[in-house]
C-alpha cells in the first residue's frame, strides 16, 4: 500500500508491505490500483517440510520496461520477505518482447521464471488461467 512520509510537507509518498500477512491458499494483490511493483502473489508451502515461500508475480510486462520492472519487483520480494519473516522468495515475470537474449532478469537475487512466449504461459499457468494471460499478452501485441 501506499503510504504518507511522517512529518514530509509535500506529501511524499512511500510504498509499505500491508501488516496482512500472506496465507497458503489465498491470492493477493497490491491494494494499489496500477500494481507498480507486482501483480499478485501467493504463499506456496514445500510438500514435505512445511516451510513456507513467496511466489510473487509481476504480468504482461513490455520487454522495453522490464529492466525497471525487475527493479521494483526485487524491491517488492525484499520488502515482503523482511515484512511477512518468509525467507523463501519465488518470482515469476511475464515479459511480451522478452528473448533469450534477455539478460534483466540477471540482476534478480531472488530464484525467477522468465516466461517469454506462449509454449511458456502453457507449462507454468494453470489450466484455468493460461488463456487469460494469452489473451492479455495477444491483445497487448495487437496494440502495438
Amino acid at each position: 500500500k501506499v503510504q504518507k512520509i511522517e512529518g514530509s510537507d509535500n506529501c511524499k509518498k512511500q510504498v509499505v508491505a500491508t501488516k496482512t500477512r500472506p496465507k497458503a491458499g489465498r491470492y493477493y494483490h497490491p491494494a494499489i490500483g496500477n500494481h507498480p511493483w507486482i501483480d499478485r502473489l501467493f504463499v506456496a508451502v514445500h510438500p514435505t517440510n512445511d516451510q513456507a515461500c513467496l511466489v510473487i508475480i509481476q504480468d504482461k510486462v513490455n520487454g522495453t520496461d522490464f529492466p525497471e520492472a525487475c527493479r521494483m519487483l526485487q524491491k517488492a520480494a525484499d520488502l515482503l520477505s523482511e515484512a511477512h519473516d518468509i525467507q523463501r522468495v519465488l518470482l515469476i515475470v511475464n515479459v511480451i518482447g522478452a528473448t533469450e537474449a534477455t539478460t534483466a532478469q540477471d540482476k534478480l537475487k531472488w530464484p525467477h521464471i522468465l516466461v517469454r512466449g506462449e509454449a511458456e504461459v502453457q507449462y507454468y499457468y494453470s489450466v484455468n488461467f493460461a488463456d487469460i494471460v494469452l489473451y492479455a499478452r495477444r491483445r497487448h501485441l495487437l496494440s502495438d
